[in-house]
């Protein structure tokens, strides 16, 4: 449901949108990382402690990272 209207407003078809779990995520290197509303709800929904969500954010390697968390 999140990807969805990303898909519908980006016309293009150049790029990969990946939605997973940080802890499972398999990809380590991409152009723009965009974490979006996760920091705060993800260790209180998710199985992840904030320190290990945190370290594995920083771990991906990017050339841009965009963290939104209103």
């Amino acid at each position: 449901r999140k990807i969805r209207p990303i898909l519908e407003c980006v016309p293009e078809k150049n790029y990969e949108i990946i939605e997973s779990d940080i802890g499972n995520l398999k990809i380590k290197k991409v152009d723009l990382v965009l974490a979006h509303l996760f920091l705060g709800e993800a260790e209180k929904f998710g199985k992840n402690k904030f320190e290990t969500i945190v370290q594995c954010l920083f771990s991906i390697k990017t050339k841009y990272l965009v963290l939104v968390n209103l």
